[in-house]
């Protein structure tokens, strides 16, 4: 069966990525540009490097139809003040619901460990009883690698 790379995966994002920017944004853009007034479009772009941030959603498209719109100064501001207020928008919503996010991260927390702790006794016991203790199998080093590394991941993706 054959594996497929990383870098077969990274260029297939990437061509999906460009193909995206080419007929979805560059269209979308080139619509803001030519139907707003300037200072709307300093408003719409000022709005989207600040909110989109918050949302996961990417601004660059934003900072790029700033700077070509307003050149270098006003472009510059434009992204640079938008962007303080994308970077402290998310940690004022953290820190007003800190105690509502916290508990249960607590929960999941100690549940993921429980997890990690099973999966760690699972592996020796099944090593213990399988393998001789004079010398390491091949069986051996699987359980006791991809044993850690499912700790390691359901540890991540639980945190």
């Amino acid at each position: 069966m054959p594996q497929i790379s990383l870098d077969c995966v990274l260029s297939f994002l990437l061509t999906l990525i460009s193909m995206l920017s080419l007929q979805v944004v560059s269209p979308i853009l080139y619509w803001e540009s030519t139907t707003f007034s300037g200072p709307a479009i300093a408003l719409i772009c000022f709005g989207a490097i600040a909110l989109f941030p918050s949302v996961l959603l990417p601004s660059s498209p934003f900072m790029w139809l700033a700077g070509m719109t307003f050149g270098y100064l006003y472009g510059f501001l434009i992204i640079t003040v938008g962007m303080s207020i994308g970077m402290s928008l998310p940690y004022f919503i953290g820190s007003t619901f800190h105690c509502r996010i916290h508990v249960p991260l607590v929960y999941v927390t100690r549940h993921v460990s429980l997890v990690y702790v099973t999966c760690n006794v699972l592996v020796w016991l099944l090593a213990g009883l399988a393998l001789p203790r004079t010398s390491q199998t091949l069986v051996y080093m699987l359980f006791r690698c991809y044993g850690h590394r499912l700790g390691f991941c359901l540890t991540s993706v639980f945190t």
